[in-house]
């Protein structure tokens, strides 16, 4: 089809800069999702909790329910006396 048209080299030529725009936008494209992945990296990171956060919850969780357990217990028995 680009024979009709063009030159052998003016064929090239053509190939060759639509070759080149297609590796510069695609370059482009790919900049912009590797920062946009970084970016969602960070904010996923920023907002969910390490491992050693649950560690901690879960041990303020058990003083929390001993600790009610405890003045339930303690209630209940000084209400019957």
């Amino acid at each position: 089809m680009l024979k009709s048209k063009f030159c052998d080299k003016e064929e090239e030529q053509f190939v060759a800069l639509i070759k080149n725009e297609i590796e510069k936008e695609v370059g482009e494209k790919h900049w912009i999702i590797t920062k946009d992945i970084s970016i969602l990296r960070d904010v996923l990171y920023k907002n969910f909790a390490a491992k050693a956060d649950i560690a901690e919850s879960k041990s303020d969780m058990i003083k929390c329910m001993f600790i009610f357990v405890f003045s339930s217990s303690l209630l209940t028995i000084v209400s019957i006396l």
